[in-house]
């Protein structure tokens, strides 16, 4: 449960409060996105629900047409780890996967609870937030990630995983034609 929890402000600290992917693609390819923050019971296959270019007439937004998920995982790590029952269930997985890192500070879990109640005697000794850094380190396609067979230990360090597919962060595609390639069949 812990984990879960570290990894969906992992998440949302890179995708919300740092801005990206949507500063990226914004600011690189004038290409505006809206994330799916919804909580569900379940994992779905995207992380991006709509996206608009621009065009003659104004931008409208649709869904794009690939299934996008954001990967996000902190600044030491350099694996794209894909668990194998999510990229082989239709349901979950996506077309795209984008890996972004986040440089976490060690605390972060306990600045959220600064705010709860129960520490309010805690609360000058417990740091604010500020700014994170972060970066985009690029995208694969499904096919590609899937070339690879699934794993059950990373090659360094020598850690225990679910059977996942994975890619080094320097394997993935990250030129700015590679993004206008992928952005054009959106």
């Amino acid at each position: 449960m812990n984990q879960d929890i570290d990894d969906f402000i992992t998440y949302i600290d890179a995708s919300n409060n740092v801005g990206l992917p949507e500063k990226f693609l914004k600011n690189k390819f004038d290409i505006d996105v809206k994330l799916d923050f919804e909580v569900r019971n379940e994992i779905v296959g995207k992380d991006i629900k709509e996206i608009a270019k621009p065009r003659k007439g104004g931008r409208v937004f649709n869904p794009p047409n690939l299934r996008i998920a954001i990967k996000t995982t902190k600044m030491k790590n350099v694996w794209l780890i894909v668990p194998q029952k999510e990229l082989e269930d239709s349901y979950r997985t996506s077309d795209v996967y984008i890996l972004t890192r986040v440089d976490l500070y060690l605390n972060h879990f306990l600045r959220f609870l600064k705010l709860h109640n129960i520490f309010k005697n805690l609360r000058k000794i417990i740091p604010d937030f500020y700014p994170l850094s972060a970066e985009i380190c690029g995208f694969v396609l499904k096919d590609e990630l899937k070339s690879n067979l699934p794993v059950k230990k990373l090659p360094s360090p020598k850690q225990e995983i679910q059977p996942s597919y994975i890619l080094r962060s320097g394997e993935i595609e990250k030129s700015k034609d590679d993004w206008k390639e992928l952005l054009n069949r959106l």
